[in-house]
């Protein structure tokens, strides 16, 4: 079964390829959907079976019954479907007002702007030294609610510089960027080896990738997934990179030793695997929900709206502690253990929380709101921070890892105050030094 699973979400990520990609020659929406599909593909299909075949001490089935695979098929299928729906709709309306793609959006005149590359250029380097401001300044990360936009400030910044190196006219200012990119890019990588966080360097590269879908420089997407296979295949490399210096011994991963002999490599795959096996965890959840455990009792969408109130505003407010709640509750972790967290993805969550037939309609609904976050924002006239935005703030949700409301739970905040700030400093820039 996991095998047929494994292929019917093949098939959606070549259609949702097709569609977003493949149709037509002319970009339309920056590629979203895509994403998505090869997300569930990864983490639902290729890393499972690897899972089955090489792992000796599961905390999950290994094995995937009809019912798991058709619902996880649905619920992926769903959300597709909802984000086609809304944005062919978005573009038939267009279509139909005789004003062209995406007009609805659109502000009156047109075309998207072009600008100067030296004021998004400025702008982009503010929102990188606003990231790595708080590896300057650790208090800043314990500020309420201000550690929140630590990673949205690198994905904008970072987004920003990939869109103006691809733009750039002439050999001699996309030199330059691309120095700079690689400079500030070095620097990220090197702090998150030393946290022992490939996560987020996965995700910058996957920025780069968006980037080149969008402007259609295909070559450089390819090059970039083949440099994200072998980033994840280096999970074992980077933990030990970590540990060493922090806690003066090697990570505990099975049979794994710091050089490039097969067996090692295949250690750190397997323990990457093993870690990104969530149909397995889904599998377990639908075989103890409702049979042994009940539905729970919490509302994702009513606590993604209670995580909106800014702890600035509310010192009290309850800290997301579900991934420890999840943990224990299905027995991944022990009953005593009240730190460790254990990855909740939205499927299991919404599988747990509303059973199967109002999941999958949440999903479709899902869906359809990511299409209209993901088409508003392909529309503005000022495409490069517009990309900077999305990738700051609408992007990072195609990887539905963690619980929905962590999620999601500053998306809006995020939206405005990277709107905000980019556009607040490209009026100021204006005033000072004229037309941009």
């Amino acid at each position: 079964m996991l095998y047929a699973l494994t292929f019917a979400l093949f098939v959606l990520t070549a259609l949702s390829l097709w569609y977003e990609i493949i149709r037509t020659p002319v970009r339309r929406e920056f590629p979203f959907l895509s994403f998505v599909c090869v997300y569930y593909l990864f983490f639902y299909g290729v890393a499972p079976i690897w899972t089955v075949h090489f792992e000796q001490h599961p905390v999950y089935p290994l094995a995937v019954s009809a019912e798991s695979a058709i619902f996880m098929f649905v619920f992926v299928s769903m959300q597709a479907a909802g984000f086609i729906c809304i944005a062919e709709i978005i573009r038939r309306r267009a279509r139909s007002d005789g004003a062209g793609l995406m007009a609805a959006f659109l502000p009156p005149g047109g075309r998207a702007e072009r600008i100067d590359p030296v004021p998004l250029s400025m702008l982009a380097l503010i929102f990188v030294g606003g990231h790595f401001l708080f590896d300057v300044l650790t208090e800043m990360q314990r500020l309420p609610s201000v550690n929140q936009l630590r990673q949205p400030l690198w994905n904008f910044g970072f987004a920003l510089l990939v869109w103006l190196t691809f733009q750039a006219r002439g050999w001699i200012p996309r030199i330059g960027l691309a120095a700079v990119l690689l400079g500030v890019g070095g620097v990220y990588v090197d702090l998150k080896i030393a946290a022992g966080s490939i996560t987020q360097i996965v995700m910058t590269v996957m920025i780069c990738v968006l980037c080149a879908l969008s402007l259609r420089y295909f070559r450089v997407a390819l090059l970039g997934l083949v440099a994200m296979l072998v980033l994840l295949s280096s999970y074992g490399y980077v933990k030990h990179a970590a540990n060493i210096p922090v806690r003066g011994e090697p990570g505990l991963i099975f049979q794994f030793k710091p050089d490039l002999a097969v067996k090692s490599v295949l250690a750190s795959i397997n323990s990457m695997a093993r870690r990104s096996a969530h149909v397995l965890v889904l599998q377990k959840v639908v075989d103890k929900t409702p049979a042994e455990i009940p539905f729970a009792s919490h509302t994702p969408f009513l606590d993604a709206a209670r995580n909106h109130v800014p702890r600035l505003f509310w010192p009290g407010k309850p800290k997301e502690q579900i991934g420890n709640w999840f943990g224990k509750r299905y027995g991944f972790i022990s009953e005593n253990d009240d730190t460790t967290s254990w990855n909740l993805p939205w499927v299991v969550e919404f599988y747990l929380t509303f059973g199967f037939a109002q999941a999958v309609a949440l999903s479709f609904a899902i869906g359809g709101a990511l299409a209209v976050a993901t088409g508003f924002l392909s529309a503005r006239r000022l495409q490069a921070v517009s990309f900077a935005v999305f990738a700051a703030s609408v992007f990072p949700l195609f990887y539905q890892e963690s619980n929905f409301s962590v999620m999601t739970g500053n998306f809006f905040w995020l939206l405005a105050f990277c709107s905000f700030a980019a556009y607040l400093f490209l009026y100021l820039y204006k005033r000072a030094f004229g037309n941009v």
